[in-house]
Formats: structure tokens, sequence, C-alpha cells
């Protein structure tokens, strides 16, 4: 929470909060004006579970509450929350993120109702399977973590084997989930989406091209070193099928004059203006 600078507390009508259940509230009154504030210039926003988590029982209700004023305002909502297990473990992750849990008297309710969620595919494809069948069943996505950002991705992600790298591998297990679910998008993609980081280098491209169906997440932009061209490599000639995605760099950057929100909005903007190039939309 200190990470804030004390302008987004201000905005807010706060001090710094001395209770979990107050940092909780400034979240969620911070984020229902960020969103306010961006609903006319980004297409979705991604949650970091993780930052929830750690505010407790409070800080999942301001995600849940977070989740519900994105989608009001029609923005696509991500949960970054890399989940994964094996059999009936993966179905209650699906339902909890994507679909629905059952109750009595054939009584069915949504949980968290995000429209999409990353996840780990170190398990497996059958713990994958359960993700893909709410994404079909409810019109939801998931993004597998193929190639992550973070410099030691690498220690287990570029390792080799006779069958190619972890992430190739990862790859081509996404591609034949694919062939078995065929749902596509007037576009030409898919409800099984990849993450492949803005700093992977060369790599990135090879990766890419094994799974031409799925939308790219693209973590990386800007705090951590990824560039325009790194990251709308993963884009198609269109321009379309690569989700840019920056935190760090949007949430934490210089203040405008001040102002926490509008310093926000000024990054946001330049962050479409460096993606925008001919022929291409960020």
């Amino acid at each position: 929470m200190p990470s804030f600078p004390p302008e987004a507390f201000r905005e807010v009508g706060t001090d710094l909060p001395s209770t979990l259940e107050e940092a909780a509230n400034f979240v969620t009154v911070l984020n229902k004006r960020l969103l306010a504030t961006l609903k006319d210039s980004v297409p979705a926003v991604k949650l970091q579970s993780a930052f929830y988590e750690a505010l407790g029982v409070d800080g999942i209700k301001a995600l849940m509450d977070t989740v519900q004023e994105a989608k009001k305002g029609g923005f696509i909502v991500i949960i970054d929350s890399k989940r994964n297990d094996i059999s009936n473990t993966a179905s209650a992750y699906a339902q909890a993120y994507l679909g629905r849990t059952p109750l009595r008297d054939e009584i069915e309710l949504p949980v968290f109702d995000c429209d999409a969620i990353t996840v780990t595919p170190y398990l497996g494809t059958d713990s994958l399977e359960p993700f893909v069948s709410a994404c079909e069943d409810y019109n939801k996505g998931i993004f597998v973590v193929v190639r992550s950002s973070n410099p030691s991705g690498e220690q287990i992600q570029d390792l080799n084997s006779e069958s190619g790298t972890v992430s190739q591998v990862v790859a081509e297990m996404v591609q034949e989930l694919h062939r078995r679910h065929t749902t596509r998008s007037t576009y030409g993609y898919g409800p099984i989406g990849v993450v492949l980081g803005a700093t992977v280098g060369d790599i990135g491209q090879k990766l890419r091209a094994l799974v031409p169906q799925s939308i790219v997440l693209v973590p990386g932009y800007g705090a951590q070193g990824g560039t325009s061209s790194s990251s709308l490599q993963y884009a198609d000639s269109r321009g379309l099928g690569a989700l840019i995605s920056s935190s760090r760099g949007i949430l934490y950057g210089s203040l405008d004059k001040g102002s926490y929100i509008s310093g926000v909005k000024r990054r946001v903007n330049e962050m479409i203006g460096n993606l925008t190039v001919p022929n291409r939309r960020p």
C-alpha cells in the first residue's frame, strides 16, 4: 500500500491506511476513479490477484467489486492469478473465475466472473481442459504462460530437450488444444491465449508462430524494459492479436502536476502513442 504516492490517498480523501479494511476501501475507490478516467482509452484491465489477497477477505471483496465495476464500464477484465491444479481442483478454479458455482435446486452463481484469467501449464494438458471447457461454456478466455517476462524465466522455460525448449513444448500443447476445441472469433482467434513477454528477444517471434490462433497477453512493456517493437512483434498484419500490458509504468510513474489520476491518464496516452504505428492499432 505505501507504494502509492501520497497524492493518490489525498485524491481518494483518506490517510495512509492502518487496517486491512481501510486499505481495501482505498483500493476500491481509487480503482473506480481510474476506471472512469480510462474507460474511453483502453479496452481491458488486468488485475493482479496477489495484491488483493494480501489484504485478506477485504481485499478479495475489493477485487470482486473492481471486476464488476470494470465490466459495467465495458472493459475486458483479466485476473492475473496464474492458477492451476489437477482434476477437480482445476475445475473448481475454473468455476470460481470463469464459470458458476452450483448450489441447491439447480442454482448456479458466478463468483469472480472475470472475462479471462492467466493459468500455468506445468501440470499438463489435462489440467488445462477444465479451463478450456469453462471458456466454451461461458464465452470466456484464458492466457497460458508460455514465456514470461522476468529475467530468470529462462532458467526453466528455455531449457532444451529432444522436443525443443520447455516454452516451445507449452506452445505446441496450446496449439493442440486449439485443434481439439475449434471455437474461433470473427478474426480467427480462439479462447486459449498465451502469455509471451516483451523482454524475451528473438525467441518471442518463434513462439508466436507456434500459436497463430492465440491472442497474446504481452507483459513487460515499460518498467521491465519491453519496447514498442518487442511488444508489437506479437500482433498480426492487421494489428490484432496482441494485448500489451503495462502495470508499474502506469501506476507508479511520475506525477502530472501533483495529480495522481491525471498522471495515470497521461502515461496511458503516451503508451498508446508509442504503440500506434501505420496500419496497426495498439
